[in-house]
């Protein structure tokens, strides 16, 4: 994520931003007698863009989502690259400074007071270049398809911390370390989720508490494949 360094008029980015693709839902009348959710209050508070980018290495293009807040801060999903956002900031802030329209009494109106200076800000714990990462998820496959009923009796008798409803999620969640949660579905593929995490590790490369995580899990799963493979189904 990065933030802009002014706030967003978000009826305006998403009526006049060159391109359009931008979608704000909250309700032009407001209702200050009626106590609203907090998560509806964060919707009115967000508008959603889609940005289209180039994969070089795969010679394809992706969407990425973006999520910009009232105050400024942007949040970036779906990223294959460290380049790409910062191709993202780039783009949108050269946007933000074209949207100009109307207000709702016709007057000439811009999505933020000063365009010529918007730039990005300082933010707590970002890098050299303003972007502080989030979320890191990194996919594997372990090519064996798994009994998830026996697995989550594994990791359990290991001691890590499990969950497993099959009515919640299609698959065993583990942690095995602080702020590192990893995911096996029946068919050996999995993910790795993490809060904490170099920028290497975010866009391909496992730094080393990832590694660990992976290693520790993966070991289990080998150590004792017999238990826990779907022999059935097994590839």
């Amino acid at each position: 994520c990065f933030t802009l360094s002014q706030r967003v008029n978000l009826h305006i980015l998403a009526k006049y931003v060159p391109g359009g693709n931008c979608i704000y839902g909250m309700s032009d009348v407001p209702c200050p007698q009626v106590e609203r959710p907090k998560k509806r209050l964060a919707m009115e508070n967000t508008a959603s863009m889609c940005m289209r980018l180039t994969d070089s290495t795969r010679g394809e293009s992706y969407n990425v989502g973006i999520s910009i807040f009232a105050n400024g801060q942007v949040v970036v999903m779906g990223s294959r690259k460290y380049e790409d956002v910062l191709l993202v900031s780039q783009r949108l802030i050269s946007r933000v400074q074209r949207t100009v329209g109307e207000d709702a009494d016709g007057r000439r109106a811009r999505a933020v007071a000063c365009p010529d200076e918007l730039e990005l800000a300082p933010l707590d714990g970002a890098d050299e270049n303003g972007i502080r990462i989030e979320m890191v998820k990194s996919e594997f496959d372990l090519g064996v398809k798994l009994n998830l009923g026996a697995l989550f009796t594994l990791f359990s008798n290991s001691g890590l911390r499990v969950m497993y409803d099959p009515e919640q999620f299609p698959g065993v969640k583990v942690k095995p370390t602080a702020g590192v949660f990893v995911a096996l579905y029946q068919s050996g593929k999995g993910f790795i989720t993490s809060g904490k995490t170099s920028r290497a590790a975010a866009f391909g490369e496992w730094d080393a508490p990832l590694d660990a995580a992976y290693g520790q899990v993966a070991g289990l799963v080998w150590e004792h494949l017999a238990d826990v493979v779907n022999l059935d189904s097994a590839r």
